[in-house]
């Protein structure tokens, strides 16, 4: 890699490229190694205190990742594969007899500060296919996912503001929930799923790779439901009550 370091007036420029080349290592006696480098460019500015991060890119077989901003708020754009995502670390995380395919591509804004973080973005999931043991697979062609969530670090609290997911299978919405961070956290669990005009007819191929159902079982029908997930100390609750 390389860096070059540029002043105009009272502002400094950073300027630096990277390329990780030959990633291995050893993993339970097995070597392991990236199949690509990995590239990282950035470039950084500076003036009076502040710095900005004009702009940082990160490139791997799998992922690219491109963001921008300062030490307060930061723009991001993804696009992942998870074909390639699952060869690569596959490696690293053994998923048994699972094979996925299909593409992820994303953007938002994380804003930090001293009291916690915002974080708001959107997603969208194209030809998810997943496969595992059996020649069962089960397939997802679209999603879209917008979510806003904060992080209270003084209390130890995740709200999860929204969370919206329109997808080929159906929605699915949260909304003002809270999630706790550890023990002592300021509020307890208390979440409520929302979900509306769910095909069940397209839910079956999951229902029968991830949760046993028997494949000689047929689904038909739209369902909606309301899911009320809390817990107090270490008892869990799960209700329903429109359905």
């Amino acid at each position: 890699g390389n860096i070059e370091t540029v002043t105009q007036g009272t502002r400094r420029y950073i300027n630096a490229q990277a390329k990780l080349v030959g990633l291995k290592g050893i993993v339970e006696d097995k070597e392991i190694a990236l199949s690509e480098p990995v590239t990282a460019e950035a470039q950084l500015s500076s003036d009076k205190g502040s710095v900005s991060f004009d702009k940082l890119d990160i490139s791997t077989s799998f992922a690219n990742i491109n963001c921008a901003g300062d030490m307060e708020l930061v723009k991001y754009n993804a696009d992942i594969n998870f074909a390639k995502l699952q060869s690569e670390l596959g490696q690293f995380v053994d998923l048994g007899p699972y094979s996925m395919g299909g593409a992820l591509s994303g953007n938002g804004q994380v804003s930090i500060k001293a009291d916690g973080i915002t974080a708001l973005g959107s997603s969208q999931i194209r030809n998810l296919n997943i496969s595992g043991p059996n020649d069962v697979a089960a397939s997802l062609p679209v999603a879209e996912v917008t979510h806003t969530l904060g992080l209270d670090s003084q209390n130890a609290v995740l709200t999860i503001e929204s969370i919206e997911a329109d997808t080929s299978l159906g929605q699915v919405s949260i909304a003002q929930a809270s999630v706790p961070m550890n023990e002592d956290a300021a509020k307890p669990l208390n979440v409520v799923v929302d979900t509306r005009n769910v095909d069940l007819a397209k839910l079956q191929p999951f229902a029968v790779l991830f949760a046993s159902f028997p494949p000689e079982t047929q689904m038909l029908g739209m369902a909606e439901s309301k899911i009320h997930i809390s817990a107090e100390s270490d008892l869990y609750r799960i209700s329903t009550d429109a359905t």
